[in-house]
């Protein structure tokens, strides 16, 4: 399965130069890993609005990368959560979780990351 959208991320790079596309992605990759971590947070808590407001953030720092699996799966939780028609279970945040994990791997895969 493709992760990620390689026509935005050749884009990115393109108009970044090297130094700074990678720093970015690197930016996002920790901001994906603190974001899954605050949002297995507020679901144990049942704070379904801080969800809501991670899972956003999560979609639109996704989104701009071309990480377009991720980003779509963050949409779709966060209006479950923002309707009321359900709160964050153990299987949505591991399938969120299992994608981020898959999109940084693709990251890594594809050279998108660097040398780091």
């Amino acid at each position: 399965m493709n992760y990620l959208n390689r026509d935005v991320l050749d884009g990115l790079l393109e108009a970044l130069g090297e130094a700074d596309f990678f720093e970015i992605n690197h930016t996002f990759v920790q901001q994906f890993e603190r974001q899954l971590q605050a949002c297995r947070q507020q679901a144990a808590r049942g704070d379904s609005s801080e969800c809501a407001r991670i899972l956003h953030s999560l979609k639109g720092g996704a989104g701009n990368i071309g990480a377009e699996t991720l980003a779509a799966l963050a949409e779709t939780l966060e209006r479950q959560v923002r309707s009321g028609e359900s709160a964050l279970t153990d299987a949505m945040l591991e399938a969120l979780a299992n994608t981020t994990r898959e999109t940084v791997e693709e990251l890594r895969r594809s050279g998108y990351l660097g040398a780091r």
